[in-house]
C-alpha cells in the first residue's frame, strides 16, 4: 500500500504503487483532488520519502498511469467539475523501472467535491477512503477533510475572480458606444448579453417575491455596462426600487428611466410599504425624488405615507422632508461638489461620464468599501440627470432660490 500522507505541499513521494489494489487507487484519487483543492502540484511515485532514493516502478504498474484514463477514474469520483492532469516517466535507479510523475493542476474556481464513496472490502470489514459530498484539501504535509476556513478562503477566492472578470467585461462595456451590445461565451459554449441575462433574473426573482431587490454589487455591474442596456418597464421598476435602497447610482437610473408622476409615485409608495428588510438609504432617496419630480398633491401623499410608516427613520424623514423647499436647496448644492478641481455644474459632460464610470470600477474592484467613491458618484449621478433634462435643471435652480416649483410635470387637471 502507498503511504500516503507524507511529503510536502507541493511534492509527494510514495516508493510503491500497487494498481491492483483497490486502497491505492482510491488513496490516489483522494491525493489528487487534495492537491487540486490546495493549489496543485505533484506527486512522484517509486520515490523513497526519506533517502530520496528511485526504485521506481514496474512495467505493469507504470501502465495504470495513462492520463486520459486516470482522468476518467478520479473525474467519476468527482461532481460537478474536472480535475486536470498530467503524467510523465523518467528512469529509476534500477534497470526496467521507472519513476512517475503525475502533475495536477490547481482547481481554479471552487472546490471539488467528491460525488461517491470511496470504500473497499476488507477483512475486518469496508474500509472508506472518502465519503460523497465531502471535500479534502491539503493542511501542511497532510491530506484531511476542509475546515470552514479551507471553505471561507475559496468563497473569498472565487468572488474576487468573479468580481475581476466582471469589472473586466463591464470595462468593456462602459466603453462601448451607445446602441452597441456585449455577448459573453461561457465555459459550456452557452451565449448570453451578461447584464440583461442579470438583470432578466433578478426580474424573475423580483416578481416571486418583491423583497428580493437588486444588492449594491448587481447595480454597479448594471450601472457599467447601462450604455449598453434597455430598460424596460419592469426593469426599470425594479433598478428604481433597488437604487432606492442603495442610492450611489440612484441618479443614473432615474435619467435612464425618468418615469412620469403617475409611475414614480407609485414607485415610491410602494417602497414606503415594502416589506424587505434592508431599506437603509430610501427614507432620504424617497424625499429627494418626491421633492424634485412630483407635483404638491402628489408629493404631498408620498411625505403623508411616509409619517404614517410603522419605521422610526421614515416618519423622521417625513418630518424632515415635509419642507420642500429645504429639499430642494440641499438638492441643488450637489452641483457644487468638487470634481477635477471645479464644480460638478461647470464640468463637461465627458469629463463626468469619465468619472462616472472610473468612480463605478473603484467601486466594484477589489476594494469596494471606498466611501469617498460612494458619495462622489451620487452628486455625478445627479448632475448628469440634470444635463440630459435641462427644463428639470432650469426648475430646480428657481425653485431652489425661492421661485416656482422645481416639478417639470403639470397635472393633466
Amino acid at each position: 500500500m502507498a503511504d500516503f500522507g507524507r511529503g510536502n505541499r507541493t511534492v509527494m513521494l510514495y516508493p510503491r504503487f500497487d494498481p491492483g489494489n483497490p486502497a491505492d487507487r482510491l488513496g490516489l484519487v483522494r491525493e489528487v483532488v487534495a492537491l487540486a483543492n490546495s493549489g496543485g502540484g505533484e506527486i512522484l511515485f517509486g520515490v523513497e520519502s526519506h533517502s530520496g532514493d528511485r526504485p521506481g516502478l514496474d512495467r505493469a504498474s507504470r501502465a495504470f498511469f495513462d492520463a486520459e484514463a486516470l482522468t476518467d477514474l478520479i473525474d467519476g469520483c468527482i461532481a460537478p467539475g474536472h480535475v486536470a492532469i498530467s503524467t510523465g516517466s523518467a528512469q529509476a535507479d534500477r534497470p526496467g523501472r521507472h519513476v512517475i510523475s503525475v502533475v495536477v493542476d490547481p482547481q481554479e474556481k471552487l472546490p471539488l467535491v467528491f460525488s461517491k464513496e470511496g470504500r473497499y472490502p476488507a477483512e475486518a470489514g469496508e474500509v472508506t477512503i472518502f465519503q460523497r459530498n465531502t471535500v479534502v484539501t491539503r493542511h501542511g504535509a497532510r491530506t484531511g477533510l476542509a475546515t470552514g476556513a479551507d471553505h471561507r478562503r475559496w468563497i473569498d477566492a472565487a468572488v474576487r475572480a468573479e468580481r475581476q472578470r466582471m469589472l473586466q467585461v463591464l470595462t468593456l462595456a462602459s466603453s462601448l458606444p451607445p446602441g452597441a451590445s456585449i455577448s459573453i461565451v461561457n465555459e459550456a459554449g452557452e451565449v448570453s448579453s451578461e447584464p440583461r441575462a442579470l438583470l432578466d433574473r433578478a426580474v424573475r426573482s423580483w416578481r416571486a417575491d418583491p423583497s428580493k431587490l437588486l444588492g449594491r454589487q448587481d447595480l454597479l455591474a448594471l450601472f457599467l455596462a447601462r450604455k449598453v442596456l434597455t430598460l424596460d418597464d419592469p426593469t426599470g421598476d425594479l433598478v428604481l426600487h433597488s437604487a432606492l435602497r442603495r442610492r450611489a447610482t440612484l441618479w443614473f437610473w432615474v435619467d435612464r428611466v425618468f418615469p412620469e408622476p403617475e409611475r414614480m409615485e407609485r414607485v415610491l409608495l410602494e417602497a414606503v410599504a415594502g416589506s424587505d428588510r434592508d431599506r437603509s438609504d430610501a427614507a432620504s432617496s424617497i424625499v429627494d425624488l418626491a421633492a424634485l419630480l412630483l407635483d404638491p398633491a402628489r408629493h404631498t401623499k408620498v411625505v403623508s405615507a411616509l409619517g404614517s410608516s410603522r419605521y422610526r427613520h421614515f416618519r423622521d424623514a417625513a418630518e424632515s422632508g415635509g419642507d420642500r423647499q429645504t429639499v430642494l436647496e440641499r438638492l441643488v448644492r450637489l452641483r457644487d461638489r468638487q470634481v477635477n478641481g471645479g464644480p460638478l455644474r461647470r464640468a463637461r459632460e465627458y469629463e463626468i461620464e469619465e468619472c462616472a464610470d472610473e468612480l463605478g470600477r473603484a467601486l466594484l474592484g477589489p476594494v469596494p468599501a471606498n466611501t469617498a467613491a460612494n458619495r462622489l458618484l451620487g452628486p455625478v449621478g445627479f448632475e448628469l440627470m440634470l444635463r440630459h433634462h435641462r427644463e428639470l435643471g432650469t426648475a430646480l435652480e428657481i425653485a431652489a432660490a425661492g421661485g416656482e416649483q422645481a416639478s417639470i410635470f403639470v397635472d393633466p387637471d
